[in-house]
C-alpha cells in the first residue's frame, strides 16, 4: 500500500506570490515616492508550510486553487521542484492569481494583497481517510462552508486537523467561530490573532481561552512561542538572530511545530521546532529561502537542547 501523506495542506484560495520590498526608509505616503534597497519575488502563503515540511523529509500534498495564468504555472513548477505533491490541486479555467506586496521592516511588515478568486472547487474528499493522510492543515479559520465540511470529513475519517488563523477577524461570541474551533485538534494563531479572537489583552489569557477547544500553539514573534496541551502551558523563548525579512516566518513555524506534533513529541519540543524553523526563515528574504534542510534544522534544534533525525 502507498505510504499515506504525513500532511495535506488545504488552502481555499490560490498559492500566493510574494513581492517583498526591503530597506525602506519608512511607510509610503500619498503623493510621495520612496525606494527600497532590495526586491525579492518568491512564492508565499501555503507554499511556505508545504515546502518547509517537504525539505524536512515529510510527505506533503498541497490542495489549493490553480489556474491557467503564468503565475499559477510558475508556482506549480516550483512546488514540484521542492517535492510537494501537486496532483490534487483544484484546477479552474482562467486566472487564479494571488499576489501580496510585503513592505518588510526588521521587526514587522505591512501587506497589500490581491486575489482573483477563492473557494474550494472539487476538493478531493477521498484524501480525508487515515489510510491516505495522517493530518490536514487548514490555512485559515475564515468562515468558508467548504472548510467546515472538510474538517468534519477529516475527523470522521480519523485524520487529525490543524488550523492556522490567517488574519481571521471573528471572535468567540460568534457561534460559527466556536464550531470551527471545536472541529480542530490543533490551533496555530499568532499572538495578535489569538488576542483578537478571544478578545483578551494578554496572550497567556488568550492561550487559556483557546486551549479550551484544542491544543494551541501561539506564535509570539521575537519572544518565541507558547503553547498549551492537556492543561500544561509551556513557553519557549526565541533565539536572537539576524532578521532579514519576517514574511512567511509564521508559516515556517507551523511546519516545524507540525513535524513534532505528527510524531506526538512533547509540547516543549514541538515549540522549539517551530521556533527553529521560523527563526531560520527570517534570516533570508521570502518565506522558504531560509527554510532549513534536515541538517540545518538539526543544528538549530541542538541550540534549543533537542535534535532532529529523519530516516
Amino acid at each position: 500500500m502507498t505510504r499515506p501523506y504525513d500532511l495535506v495542506v488545504c488552502d481555499p484560495g490560490a498559492v500566493f506570490l510574494d513581492v517583498i520590498f526591503e530597506g525602506l526608509p519608512g511607510l509610503p505616503e500619498l503623493g510621495r515616492e520612496i525606494f527600497a534597497r532590495k526586491l525579492t519575488v518568491a512564492p508565499g502563503g501555503s507554499y511556505n508550510t508545504a515546502v518547509a515540511l517537504a525539505r524536512l523529509g515529510l510527505s506533503v500534498a498541497l490542495v489549493a486553487l490553480t489556474g491557467s495564468d503564468p503565475v499559477s504555472d510558475f508556482l506549480l513548477e516550483s512546488l514540484k521542484a521542492e517535492g510537494v505533491d501537486t496532483r490534487h490541486m483544484m484546477r479552474v479555467r482562467g486566472d487564479a492569481k494571488a499576489v501580496t506586496v510585503s513592505l518588510s521592516f526588521p521587526k514587522d511588515r505591512a501587506f497589500v494583497s490581491y486575489v482573483d478568486r477563492e473557494g474550494l472547487h472539487d476538493f478531493p474528499m477521498t484524501l480525508l481517510d487515515r489510510k491516505r493522510t495522517r493530518a490536514v492543515l487548514l490555512t485559515t479559520l475564515a468562515p468558508h462552508r467548504e472548510l467546515a465540511a472538510l474538517a468534519r470529513a477529516a475527523r470522521n475519517g480519523g485524520v487529525r486537523v490543524a488550523t492556522d488563523f490567517h488574519n481571521f477577524q471573528g471572535s468567540l461570541s460568534h457561534k460559527g467561530t466556536l464550531r470551527r474551533l471545536k472541529s480542530a485538534d490543533l490551533l496555530l494563531p499568532n499572538a495578535l490573532e489569538a488576542k483578537a479572537v478571544t478578545e483578551r489583552k494578554n496572550v497567556r489569557q488568550a492561550l487559556k481561552a483557546l486551549a479550551e477547544f484544542a491544543e494551541t500553539a501561539i506564535k509570539d514573534g521575537s519572544r518565541g512561542a507558547l503553547g498549551c496541551r492537556n492543561g500544561e502551558i509551556v513557553r519557549v523563548a526565541g533565539r536572537k538572530t539576524r532578521v532579514a525579512d519576517t514574511t512567511g516566518a509564521g508559516d515556517c513555524f507551523n511546519a516545524g511545530y507540525l513535524s513534532g506534533w505528527l510524531e506526538n513529541l512533547p509540547l516543549e519540543e514541538c515549540l522549539a521546532r517551530g521556533n527553529a524553523c521560523g527563526g531560520l526563515s527570517v534570516q533570508k528574504a521570502g518565506g522558504t529561502a531560509g527554510a532549513p534542510s534536515p541538517a540545518e534544522f538539526h543544528r538549530e534544534l541542538q541550540r534549543y537542547g533537542f535534535g532532529f533525525k529523519r530516516s
